[in-house]
């Protein structure tokens, strides 16, 4: 009975706690970009965030955990909800290396974006959850993000929301999105298999590559045409197995999800 208790309680949202979801997006990599952040926490909603004329899409993600983490007071837990496995790993396995190190990788380089990290190394402690919430999968705050962080990205007008949460017209649905993150990690155990399986039910019959190039979309079935057709261009291949991982791609780089249907096969 204990264990189903403590079960709940972590999965279950708590009004004294704060919940942050972020997001980052880039319009060209590099190239003007967008970060954007949704915070809920000590009764309140608010939606923030900013732009840089030439950035990265890692450098957006990050920037928005740490904006977001500054309007949060010292020592409140917290939980970061955000789609960016860059900011994940960095800051809970690979930051301890580097540090180490001197901020430098395992080649002897220097670690990219070592502001940024070294700033969340400062923002971070024990009273800070880090969670990886897949992208583009429907959680109402994450699309929400998403939206926010594209709009800063392409330098189009977005209203931000700020105000008690109680008195918000989403209210439910936004406690609905957090419980929906806090207990994506609950089950443990099958969830990779689970996984798997929608990855191969939702699939391209094996992996496909996108680059972006002038509006338009390009999809290859293998590595090497893509190489061939992006070298010397501006931008950046992603590697996709399903059909949600290329409207992520597309929408990191400024396109509508709709492009995906659009893309120009092995050109």
């Amino acid at each position: 009975m204990a264990k189903k208790e403590e079960h709940d309680k972590k999965t279950k949202f708590e009004e004294d706690n704060y919940y942050i979801f972020t997001d980052g997006a880039c319009s060209g990599n590099p190239g003007p970009g967008g970060w954007s952040a949704v915070i809920v926490g000590g009764g309140r909603y608010i939606e923030t965030g900013g732009g840089d004329s030439k950035t990265t899409n890692n450098r957006m993600e990050m920037t928005a955990v740490v904006e977001s983490l500054k309007a949060v007071p010292r020592g409140e837990t917290v939980f970061i909800f955000t789609d960016s496995s860059y900011t994940i790993n960095g800051i809970t396995k690979w930051i301890r290396g580097w540090k180490t190190k001197g901020w430098r990788k395992k080649d002897g380089l220097p670690v990219l974006n070592d502001d940024l990290w070294k700033a969340l190394d400062r923002q971070n402690g024990p009273n800070v959850t880090w969670r990886h919430v897949r992208g583009h999968r429907g959680n109402y705050l994450n699309e929400r993000c998403d939206r926010i962080a594209v709009a800063f990205s392409t330098g189009k007008e977005i209203d931000l929301r700020a105000g008690l949460l109680s008195e918000m017209d989403d209210c439910a649905e936004v406690i609905r999105a957090i419980e929906t993150a806090l207990s994506s990690r609950a089950g443990g155990g099958n969830r990779k298999k689970k996984t798997v399986k929608k990855r191969v039910a939702n699939n391209h019959c094996g992996k496909v590559y996108l680059f972006a190039y002038r509006g338009k979309l390009y999809r290859f079935r293998n590595w090497p045409a893509c190489r061939a057709f992006s070298s010397g261009k501006p931008g950046y291949t992603k590697s996709c197995r399903s059909r949600a991982e290329e409207i992520e791609y597309a929408k990191k780089v400024g396109l509508p999800a709709d492009a995906v249907d659009n893309a120009v096969e092995n050109p």
